[in-house]
């Protein structure tokens, strides 16, 4: 087994972990940093060093690899990344000893015609107007067939990972990680008709843009959009593999990370 550390980028406390790892077990295993142009094997160990936009950037250039994913938080959340940068050494042991749960992780496969490929989603995909501040009008269709007229901001897509992040503040369901599903959020739409849905996964899902504007996928990369181009969304087939200890609770973490259920402080 190879293992492979990508870093959050210009972070000096990145770099000085990295090192770290690797002078602890450089003497009796293959580890280095991972670099742009190298190419993972589905039995190697990525370790990503910072937060969850880092491990989702892993993910986008890597995330079909098939490789396991150890994420070490070195930002606020931590959601994806459930490791503290004290633990990294034993985490990584540990890793290698096949301590740690293994969860897949469901991402969404996004086309649309005349644009390059967009690549899988982990988190959302969302379409919105050209213009900030100025509404926005979308049909939405399932499997060909029409479900709503939408104006608002923006509609997005979302996957239960992506369930706790963009789409959760534009007032969508908490998915568990688990589950395999897609969920439709009308971001601060025109109308309160329309209410967050969610399908099954292997369900497609059609978005028609009237007017331009623009697709972003997991908030990495942005494409412009036409008056009448469709993005097209259903799930990918390549799922990302992420480890943690096999005590934890995800929804928990989520709990503790949000607050959830505190009681107000006097």
């Amino acid at each position: 087994m190879r293992v492979r550390l990508f870093c959050k980028k210009s972070s000096a406390q990145a770099e000085a972990l990295a090192q770290d790892l690797i002078d602890h077990r450089s003497e009796d295993l293959d580890i280095a940093r991972l670099q742009d142009d190298e190419i993972l094997q589905k039995d190697d160990l990525a370790l990503v060093l910072g937060g969850d936009g880092t491990l989702i950037q892993w993910a986008r250039r890597w995330g079909s690899s098939g490789a396991s994913v150890l994420g070490v938080n070195l930002g606020r959340l931590g959601y994806l990344t459930p490791f503290a940068p004290g633990t990294a050494k034993a985490a990584l042991d540990a890793a290698l000893a096949g301590e740690l749960e293994r969860e897949s992780r469901m991402r969404l496969r996004v086309v649309s015609d005349s644009l390059p490929d967009l690549g899988p989603a982990l988190n959302e995909v969302v379409i919105s107007g050209k213009d900030a501040g100025r509404i926005g009008e979308f049909s939405l269709r399932r499997e060909g067939k029409a479900l709503a007229r939408l104006r608002g901001d923006a509609l997005l897509v979302a996957t239960p990972t992506g369930s706790t992040a963009y789409a959760l503040s534009a007032g969508g369901p908490v998915l568990a990680p688990d589950l395999e599903a897609m969920v439709v959020v009308p971001v601060a739409p025109h109308s309160f008709s329309f209410r967050p849905l969610v399908l099954r996964p292997d369900e497609r899902i059609e978005v028609e843009i009237h007017g331009e504007g623009w697709v972003s996928v997991d908030g990495q990369a942005r494409f412009a959009l036409e008056h009448g181009q469709i993005v097209e969304m259903t799930r990918a087939p390549s799922p990302i593999t992420l480890l943690r200890q096999r005590t934890d609770d995800p929804l928990d973490h989520l709990r503790k990370k949000l607050g959830w259920g505190l009681s107000p402080q006097t």
